[in-house]
């Protein structure tokens, strides 16, 4: 219900909002998402959080698994349990520490990453073609960054005005590449049409996402680094 209400009432928005983003491309549309989300989370640590006493936990912990470990070459047992069980009460603290700012990315979570999923991983729904007589043919319309293609269906095949290709395979339609994933039928009629973005190929296959990386694994290739550069640069570990 909550992700029906999103789709009508706040994916119209952000459409608009940053179609000029989009029309850009994926890659530059994608690199532009992660940088700005990867910032926007670093920031809201960086309010959030406790960051000094963050640190001070931090310290405890890293000084008692020393401990720990120099108990455990000493054969001392005893001392060993002692400093794993302070450790692991301090790490309950720093989670809860990070509990807050935690909160505060998801609520941004929770809206952005179904539109980026709506945005590059679509669902076509597909219409048996009027006016002809070719009972198998159904036709449906992608949309991308304002635009518009006509995409038709028959045999597992899907064609635009200008290239076709095979489930499994790509195909570019409004200026992407897109990776043909899956067809949904009723009562043995297709009823949508499932792609995926498609930004670069592997060279061995992943499970779960085939052998392309898609738009979830370019945010993640993108953001890692510069959440890394955003937290440094504010002071969070």
């Amino acid at each position: 219900m909550a992700l029906v209400q999103l789709k009508a009432t706040v994916f119209p928005f952000l459409d608009q909002l940053f179609n000029p983003v989009l029309a850009q491309g994926p890659y530059v549309s994608m690199i532009f998402f992660s940088a700005c989300l990867a910032g926007l989370f670093s920031i809201i640590y960086w309010i959030l959080l406790d960051i000094e006493k963050a640190d001070e936990i931090k310290e405890k912990m890293s000084e008692h698994q020393e401990k720990m470990k120099e108990a455990q070459k000493d054969n001392d047992s005893e001392k060993a349990k002692e400093h794993m069980s302070k450790s692991m009460k301090l790490n309950q603290k720093f989670m809860m520490l990070n509990f807050k700012p935690m909160i505060g990315t998801m609520i941004f979570v929770a809206v952005m990453f179904p539109w980026l999923g709506h945005t590059y991983t679509p669902n076509v729904a597909l219409n048996p073609a009027d006016n002809t007589t070719n009972s198998s043919l159904y036709t449906g319309h992608l949309e991308f960054a304002n635009k518009q293609e006509e995409l038709f269906y028959y045999n597992n095949t899907v064609e635009t005005s200008n290239n076709s290709a095979q489930i499994g395979q790509s195909i570019n339609a409004a200026g992407v590449n897109w990776e043909i994933r899956s067809v949904d039928t009723s009562n043995g009629e297709p009823q949508t049409l499932h792609l995926d973005a498609k930004f670069a190929d592997l060279p061995f296959s992943i499970p779960l996402a085939g052998n392309t990386i898609n738009w979830l694994m370019f945010y993640i290739l993108v953001t890692m680094p510069l959440t890394y550069i955003f937290r440094s640069a504010l002071g969070i570990q």
